[in-house]
């Protein structure tokens, strides 16, 4: 966990960092409470300024959801194209994956805020609870009601998908060639821009808007 940037922070490392700060929630106790704090203090004992996002930290979220995506072309490459589960893990990046990335981008979007010496507390706090809670929070804090439905409204249906099996088998016997015959891709892609158009209108539609477009954006 201190190896963080430079050449010995691997894919390997940034992941398991990642998934700690972005997804990981324990079932019952605490067993998580002190890596979270740990990590979060890596990056919060530099460079953070008041009433800014701490840039250390989300350089590096948005530096694994951008891995993520060089590392899902990157598989389809070596493959030649022939890649078997190219159609999951597209339907997963536009869905379950990219809802994971901003439940942890919005919270640090929101120091701004804050001052530093209230913010590994916050982040503390929101990092503990579900991605799901994070964003319908902040749905609310800045008062995008509707926009907030329709995106939980279309999560909601992804979710209703992967609770069905055939469902689930359907979509792993999908191949990159024949996805554009299939009536599930078809849903999942409707699915994934309802997402996208949810997440757009919360980033720059909003008070968010500001610090999404100078922080976030450059």
């Amino acid at each position: 966990m201190d190896k963080v940037g430079l050449d010995e922070d691997t894919n390997t490392n940034l992941t398991r960092r990642a998934l700690l700060l972005l997804e990981s929630v324990e079932a019952a106790g605490s067993a998580h409470a002190g890596g979270r704090r740990r990590v979060l203090q890596r990056y919060l004992n530099y460079g953070v300024k008041d009433y800014r996002p701490p840039r250390f930290l989300l350089n590096d979220i948005v530096r694994y959801w951008r891995t993520v995506g060089v590392d899902f072309e990157g598989k389809h490459r070596d493959t030649g194209g022939g890649d078997p589960k190219w159609v999951e893990r597209d339907a997963k990046l536009r869905t379950a994956r990219k809802l994971l990335y901003a439940g942890g981008l919005v919270p640090i979007l929101q120091c701004r805020l804050l001052t530093k010496s209230d913010m590994s507390g916050y982040l503390e706090q929101q990092l503990s609870s579900p991605p799901t809670n994070r964003l319908a929070a902040a749905f609310e804090h800045y008062e995008a009601i509707d926009e907030g439905v329709r995106f939980f409204g279309a999560y909601d249906r992804w979710l209703g998908l992967m609770r069905d099996s055939q469902v689930r088998a359907e979509l792993r016997s999908l191949r990159f060639e024949s996805r554009n015959c299939s009536r599930l891709f078809a849903e999942v892609r409707e699915i994934g821009e309802a997402v996208d158009q949810g997440l757009i209108a919360l980033l720059f539609d909003t008070p968010l808007s500001q610090v999404a477009r100078k922080y976030a954006v450059l």
